[in-house]
């Protein structure tokens, strides 16, 4: 969860929780206060200037959404914050395209596309520039939903009233543009009651993000290769150079995780970017 900027915080009797869900994982898109939204992300190449997206409301009730920009910073664990222009290091994307419509209203079932143009790119240098696209849902036009009453232990009543955002990233690339990923500090944990878990560093080089899915294969001493962990829609965006991933392994593959090898591997698309091997 990330706080939006203060100045959309209404600081009376009325509690406004945001909840911003980034599209980073799946692979159709995700859904949040019954919004579905696809593609997951744009990426603006050397050559297109014009990209789409589908919004469909997946939900029983007509909906209304305000769509602005937002810039993000990823952090070495994966999460995320909002922050300004003013960042060090950070180049943005939201100068340098335009959308429309900025506002929606779904019925139930209903989809709209959003169109987006790129602007202003001869005035780019060679690079990665990323924004992101905010979807926010205006419960205040949406009749059909009411506060949610509550009452705390000094008998003080509270309206919840639940503002649900989507966000998904706009990135353009300018020039030649290039990435490369290893891993450092690679660990396995099988001490606990639970899932084992594989720790490790994914560093990134080049003036570009990466997007891809990791998969984890045992591979015994017949050789037999047996896939025992996956996690899709991994990224390191720029200017970031790493990342911390913790990914627990399936259980009851009847593989023993004490002996023989494990593979790693890092798929962007159809271009496999890495591939490890480490001896357990």
């Amino acid at each position: 969860m990330i706080p939006h900027p203060s100045k959309n915080i209404i600081l009376d009797n009325h509690l406004i929780i945001f909840v911003l869900i980034f599209l980073l994982q799946s692979a159709i898109g995700r859904a949040q206060g019954e919004l579905l939204v696809y593609p997951k992300r744009i990426v603006f190449g050397n050559h297109k200037q014009f990209e789409k997206l589908n919004i469909t409301n997946t939900g029983m009730d007509t909906t209304y959404y305000t769509i602005s920009t937002l810039n993000i910073k990823m952090e070495k664990d994966g999460g995320f914050h909002i922050i300004d222009s003013s960042e060090a290091g950070h180049q943005f994307a939201d100068s340098n395209f335009r959308f429309f419509p900025r506002e929606i209203v779904l019925a139930p079932k209903e989809s709209q596309t959003v169109k987006l143009q790129l602007i202003r790119s001869a005035e780019l240098t060679p690079g990665e520039y990323r924004s992101h696209l905010y979807f926010r849902h205006d419960p205040n036009r949406n009749g059909n939903q009411k506060p949610k009453a509550s009452t705390n232990a000094n008998n003080v009543s509270i309206k919840l009233t639940p503002i649900y955002g989507v966000t998904i990233p706009i990135i353009i690339r300018k020039g030649t543009v290039n990435a490369t990923v290893n891993i450092d500090n690679f660990t396995l944990d099988t001490s606990t009651e639970g899932s084992p878990v594989a720790t490790f560093q994914l560093n990134r080089s080049g003036n570009r993000s990466v997007y891809g899915n990791i998969e984890v294969t045992h591979i015994g001493s017949n050789l037999k290769k047996t896939v025992v962990g996956k996690i899709n829609g991994v990224s390191v965006y720029t200017p970031n150079t790493e990342r911390i991933i913790k990914l627990p392994l399936y259980m009851n593959t009847g593989v023993d995780l004490t002996t023989g090898l494990l593979r790693i591997s890092f798929k962007e698309g159809d271009q496999q970017l890495l591939e490890e091997v480490y001896k357990l």
